[in-house]
């Protein structure tokens, strides 16, 4: 029988400021088989407050000529994910990661007070 590996949760986003942009540092992906991303923010005084775009490379992040040209937006099945409302909740599934590495970007669209995080919690199956 396969063992499962639980990989414990990871703070991709830890409570940046709904008013700011910000990207999350690279995750890598190479040996995850399944992930979720549970995005959470509270706090806000606005109606819209920003997206949240997962984006992918399948380049090293960590060689000295990537660039962050070399990310690309990944294409969910939900569509975009909008921070909307004074607080709420969204989780990204992935069931395969063929990527080298994922990373979040956080665009702000109104200046509003609050803060966003997204904590992710991955497995490796098998071996």
């Amino acid at each position: 029988m396969g063992r499962k590996n639980l990989i414990l949760t990871y703070n991709m986003l830890d409570s940046i400021d709904l008013d700011t942009s910000a990207n999350s540092s690279a995750t890598f992906t190479t040996t995850i088989d399944q992930l979720s991303i549970n995005i959470v923010w509270s706090g806000s005084t606005g109606t819209n407050t920003g997206s949240i775009v997962v984006q992918g490379t399948n380049k090293d992040p960590d060689a000295s000529s990537f660039a962050a040209a070399d990310y690309f937006d990944l294409e969910l099945s939900g569509g975009t994910i909008n921070l909307t409302g004074a607080s709420g909740e969204h989780i990204v599934i992935f069931d395969k990661t063929p990527f080298r590495a994922i990373r979040l970007v956080y665009t702000n669209s109104t200046h509003a007070a609050g803060t966003v995080s997204a904590i992710m919690s991955a497995k490796t199956l098998g071996a």
